[in-house]
């Protein structure tokens, strides 16, 4: 397969009575609210906007239609409802947030065009060629170091693709042991996915909800949360996160006794060219200039007080546009722009317009009302009950319905026990976007689609992750407040 070609359809497939109950229900809840009396504590408005929110909660949750077509339903829903005006409403697809991973997909879109995951797999086999177990653990660093640059699921994508070429040099190599190449193929896919969902957890560009969750923190706390601000919580949990999925893996069923082919036989295998070219040097070149933007804001903004996180991310992108790639030609054209997630775009608006709307209308207020009323419960513990919690239900409950409703949650709970509110709120969030045991993220989905990875497989793991992740996250944020 291709990942330059290759598209990852999230849309549904098929009308099964599970879809149409949920295409059914969705509407319904907004019927329910318009028919039930208004409950106490909560306006009129309230209660229609928390209708919305379930009636998005159930067809994001049910699969009723693409997620992106339930994102735009508070752009048609609140205005016709009399809660706020259009321009109001479509004001969330004009948030910087919006801007700022539309520049970063542009500038992803050019490292895969140019072939940088190539490079990236290359350093990967130099690094690890020593054994299965070190060639695993490198193979993952290099996914999680892509998924914090683009999408959780072009990363893994893209570096599934590289995990199979490794594992059918592997086969050939071992023609006699069929069942260790078969477990070293699972080990390498589980992990990649892994990785690349823990590199993503770091990054707005690597998950978007990273970012509509940053922009819902600062306006239910007032603190702004920036790329470099989440980056400080989501890279530590990054780091850790990725030797302890390497471990289990390795520990849990996946142990493996195949000889791996020489060096140089994989880095042909994965047609990794030796040098680099120009369009690469230039693409990494942008990409450093951002990261580098992005750590010193501060100063930039001294210099230039306009500047922003997502003004650089929108220069970088521009000059993907700008700069020739050495053939005549610019490193991309408007032709590739097809290929940018226009979809998630329109779920990073939708989700930022509802989680408005709730703050607007005190749904979030009321909604959290008993989170508030714990009291004498230490902070450590009412951190990890959060965490733990955030992390069981997205085994269940679609992730971007759980990180909308994640903010509010932990924002309260914070409140009631008396601590800073964002390490709390970045903390569940990021536990909300995981997700080990069940394939119900695109990037799981893609490792269980590959042979010979199973669900069961999967969650072999993926039980102890989901046991020892929480405790990770949480330590991590509990330094922090």
């Amino acid at each position: 397969m291709s990942t330059k070609d290759q598209a990852i359809d999230l849309a549904p497939s098929g009308l099964g009575w599970p879809r149409v109950a949920a295409l059914v229900a969705g509407p319904a809840m907004l019927v329910i609210a318009l028919i039930v009396p208004t409950p106490s504590g909560l306006s009129p408005n309230g209660w229609l906007v928390a209708a919305v929110l379930a009636w998005m909660i159930v067809w994001w949750c049910g699969d009723a239609v693409p997620a992106a077509v339930t994102a735009l339903l508070p752009f048609l829903a609140l205005p016709m409802l009399g809660i706020v005006t259009p321009e109001a409403a479509a004001k969330a697809q004009a948030s910087p947030i919006i801007f700022l991973l539309l520049g970063g997909s542009v500038v992803a879109l050019g490292a895969v065009k140019t072939g940088l995951h190539l490079r990236l797999a290359r350093l990967a086999v130099a690094v690890g060629g020593g054994g299965p177990r070190r060639l695993l653990l490198a193979v993952m660093a290099a996914a999680a170091f892509a998924g914090m640059w683009v999408s959780t699921s072009m990363a893994t994508l893209f570096m599934v693709e590289i995990g199979v070429a490794i594992a059918l040099a592997t086969a050939a190599a071992n023609a006699d042991r069929d069942a260790d190449v078969r477990t070293f193929s699972r080990s390498l896919i589980i992990g990649v996915a892994y990785a690349a969902m823990l590199g993503g957890f770091s990054t707005f560009s690597g998950n978007i909800f990273n970012a509509v969750a940053a922009g819902m923190i600062t306006r239910q706390t007032r603190q702004s949360i920036g790329v470099i601000d989440w980056f400080s919580y989501g890279f530590p949990i990054a780091v850790l996160g990725v030797p302890l999925a390497w471990a289990l893996i390795v520990a849990v069923g996946f142990r493996s006794r195949v000889r791996l082919p020489a060096r140089d036989e994989l880095s042909r295998t994965l047609n990794a060219p030796k040098g680099w070219s120009l369009p690469q040097i230039a693409v990494a070149a942008i990409m450093v200039c951002i990261l580098g933007a992005w750590l010193n804001m501060p100063l930039l903004k001294s210099v230039l007080p306009g500047a922003s996180d997502a003004g650089v991310a929108v220069l970088g992108g521009g000059l993907m546009f700008l700069l020739p790639s050495g053939d005549g030609r610019r490193l991309l054209s408007w032709d590739d722009a097809a290929r940018i997630p226009w979809g998630v775009l329109l779920i990073a608006g939708g989700a930022l317009a509802i989680g408005a709307a709730l703050t607007k209308t005190g749904v979030d207020v009321w909604l959290t009302a008993p989170l508030r009323q714990i009291h004498g419960v230490p902070t450590w513990m009412a951190l990890l009950a959060l965490v733990a919690g955030a992390a069981l239900l997205t085994e269940l409950v679609n992730n971007i319905a759980m990180a909308t409703i994640t903010v509010p949650a932990a924002v309260a709970l914070a409140a009631a026990v008396g601590a800073d509110p964002a390490p709390m709120a970045i903390a569940a969030v990021i536990a909300s976007l995981g997700g080990f045991v069940v394939p119900g993220t695109p990037g799981l989905a893609i490792a269980v689609g590959t042979p010979p990875v199973r669900v069961p497989d999967l969650a072999r793991a993926g039980i102890w992750m989901l046991l020892l992740m929480p405790l990770l996250i949480a330590s991590v944020a509990l330094g922090r407040l």
